[in-house]
């Protein structure tokens, strides 16, 4: 709630679009998992076969590497960005390295400016 209220309402992101009561109800939905790979975290679209809109529904999964290290809630305000960019455009997103780029290093500039942290070497000091 706290990404939700730094991102959408103060700075003026669009909201993630409702992924039409997957996961139960319209809420916005975050797992938390364990898996054999490591990865920290992911923001996955949710979309069904002939979407043809610009903007997706989108979902995140929290591994294990975010939750143990106390890193959690920029992990969140990461990834939460990650699903507002995709409320513009998800095609746009991942269609060559600086569009990667630019979406990586976005949300993880906007993580920082949510929570005030400044990240070193994937290490958070205040």
């Amino acid at each position: 709630e706290y990404s939700y209220q730094r991102q959408c309402v103060d700075m003026g992101w669009i909201e993630p679009p409702s992924d039409f009561g997957n996961g139960g109800d319209n809420k916005y939905d975050i797992y938390m998992y364990m898996n054999e790979y490591g990865d920290d975290a992911i923001t996955n679209i949710d979309i069904q076969d002939g979407w043809n809109e610009e903007w997706a529904p989108s979902y995140i999964f929290i591994g294990p590497n975010s939750y143990i290290g106390g890193d959690l809630k920029v992990t969140v305000a990461h990834e939460f960005n990650h699903a507002l960019q995709m409320a513009y455009s998800y095609k746009d997103m991942y269609n060559s390295v600086p569009a990667q780029w630019f979406a990586e290093n976005t949300a993880t500039l906007i993580a920082e400016v949510t929570w005030n942290y400044k990240f070193n070497n994937r290490k958070l000091s205040t």
